[in-house]
């Protein structure tokens, strides 16, 4: 592999031939050596699933000096991890997961393959991104943001990588993982870029009968509890008002506050 290059693992959940993953692909392709590692077919809102009861195939699809596609029947996780052990030669520089289609903002990063992808690379040590379009279409427009998301992309490739790690007790616990959701409107639309905090929001869901009274299908509307807050700008809020937000996420899920609170259970 040329050194000289920095080396960019990009996955999704979305499939090996999706639009999102190709422009990124094209965007990046004379940035650096570039890996795909994607699954063989769609596996949206799979989160942090693994396949441990079956077996994981890749076939490499696609090989020139500085990009290598291969696909993956397992999961978006499944995609990093095997891309870890079994691909690459030494950890890649970057993780790009995406670009989704559609939203991946506020609760939706429980759910979201791509994020998911995202934080295991983060996990394994790799600064990671996971981008996603408020566009649920199979042909959204992804160049609209085009300058946003190589100029987000070259910031991080310029930073030093050893100041992107998230420590707890001086253990190093993961590297930088950002969640990035971009408006689904023109490019003199977008307001600019804005590093925010999460919305609290929670979907309500309804199960509709599809075919008899035991098949359903989910459907549901988030409800952002965060709405009647003006003044705490938020992904959803922002997101609202036509600006890219860039939520830094980590593996960590203890609920701190709570801590306190329920030492009564200590014996």
């Amino acid at each position: 592999m040329n050194t000289k290059k920095p080396l960019i693992l990009i996955v999704n959940d979305d499939g090996i031939n999706s639009k999102g993953i190709n422009f990124i692909v094209e965007l990046l392709k004379n940035r650096g050596k570039i890996i795909v590692v994607a699954p063989q077919k769609e596996q949206s809102a799979k989160s942090n699933s693994l396949t441990i009861n079956e077996d994981i195939r890749i076939k490499q699809v696609f090989k020139s000096k500085n990009l290598s596609k291969y696909f993956c029947t397992g999961t978006p996780t499944d995609c990093v991890k095997i891309a870890i052990n079994k691909i690459v030669k030494r950890l890649p520089n970057l993780c790009i997961s995406g670009i989704n289609h559609g939203s991946n903002s506020s609760i939706n990063v429980y759910y979201s393959g791509t994020v998911a992808a995202a934080l295991e690379a983060s996990i394994n040590g790799i600064p990671s991104l996971a981008f996603s379009l408020l566009d649920y279409s199979s042909n959204p427009n992804f160049n609209e943001a085009k300058e946003y998301i190589l100029n987000i992309i070259n910031k991080i490739l310029q930073t030093n990588i050893s100041d992107f790690n998230y420590k707890y007790k001086n253990y190093i616990q993961s590297k930088l993982c950002l969640n990035i959701n971009i408006p689904n409107v023109k490019k003199d639309k977008i307001k600019g870029v804005r590093v925010c905090r999460q919305a609290r929001s929670k979907w309500i869901e309804n199960y509709i009968s599809t075919d008899n009274k035991e098949s359903f299908r989910l459907t549901g509307k988030l409800n952002n509890l965060d709405k009647n807050d003006k003044n705490d700008k938020n992904d959803l809020s922002l997101l609202e008002e036509n600006f890219i937000t860039v939520v830094p996420i980590n593996p960590d899920r203890t609920f701190y506050e709570m801590l306190k609170q329920i030492n009564y259970l200590n014996e």
